[in-house]
């Protein structure tokens, strides 16, 4: 695994000396077989395995370089776990099992620190989630209303964050345009 800035003449040095070269970027789970895959077969060929699974594409090209733009979590990944996330509010997880919240309060965190070109702070939505977090981790008993308080402030905070990034990225005005949350709910 290698900086996504390296150069050209050096990602052919690593292909050269090492089995094989991945950008240090996040994989989109949907891209992991496709990503990986290559330098797999690469350094493991279905010829010397006959008994074993082998992971082939549907056109039998394999790219061995993916950009990491294909990789990290886009606007649309982030609304989904947010509307994941409401979901379980809304059945009032919260309050009977918060480990199922605070799973998937750290892959929002993940997807949160694995956006690409995002051009938009998300620490203070980071500090948001470690705050909610926090106090579990602890084995603190926290207030119901409380926590759901922090969620709304979370999930708001996020959408402004994602949409800015949305609106940036498409060059729409953030008054014309539909918001990414209004489109998720309605879904």
């Amino acid at each position: 695994v290698r900086s996504a800035h390296d150069s050209t003449t050096d990602i052919l040095v690593y292909q050269q000396r090492a089995h094989g070269f991945l950008p240090k970027a996040p994989i989109k789970r949907e891209k992991v077989n496709e990503t990986i895959a290559p330098i797999w077969m690469k350094r493991f060929p279905a010829s010397d395995f006959v008994d074993s699974a082998a992971f082939y594409s549907s056109d039998g090209s394999i790219s061995i370089h993916s950009s990491s733009d294909e990789l990290g979590a886009t606007p649309f990944d982030i609304a989904q776990k947010l509307v994941d996330i409401e979901g379980l509010f809304k059945k009032e997880v919260h309050i009977s099992d918060m480990h199922l919240i605070n799973d998937q309060l750290h892959e929002l965190k993940g997807d949160l620190l694995c956006v690409t070109k995002s051009g938009a702070s998300i620490i203070s939505s980071l500090g948001m989630i470690n705050l909610l977090l926090l106090g579990h981790s602890m084995g603190q008993r926290t207030d119901p209303n409380a926590v759901l308080t922090k969620w709304h402030n979370l999930r708001d905070h996020t959408y402004d964050v994602i949409n800015s990034m949305e609106n940036r990225n498409e060059g729409v005005s953030p008054h014309r345009k539909k918001s990414l949350l209004s489109r998720m709910m309605t879904v």
